[in-house]
C-alpha cells in the first residue's frame, strides 16, 4: 500500500466535510443557541472520524485491486 495514496483518501474525506461554509453555520449557530447545540458538534466530529477511516481503507482497497 502506497502512504501516498492513503494520505489522499484521508484528505480527500475531510476535505469534503470540513470548508468554510461549515465554519460559517458553525459560528452563526454558536451565536444563536450558545452551548445548546455542543453535542451535535461532538457526535458530528465522531461521525467525520469514522467516515474519514472509512474512506481511507476503501482507498487503499481500490489501489490493491489494480496491481
Amino acid at each position: 500500500m502506497n502512504p501516498l495514496e492513503l494520505t489522499l483518501g484521508i484528505m480527500t474525506a475531510v476535505g469534503g466535510f470540513v470548508d468554510i461554509s461549515e465554519l460559517v453555520f458553525a459560528a452563526r449557530a454558536g451565536s444563536a443557541f450558545g452551548y445548546a447545540l455542543i453535542w451535535v458538534f461532538a457526535y458530528s466530529t465522531g461521525g467525520i472520524i469514522v467516515f474519514s477511516e472509512m474512506s481511507g481503507r476503501v482507498a487503499a482497497s481500490e489501489s490493491c485491486r489494480k496491481l
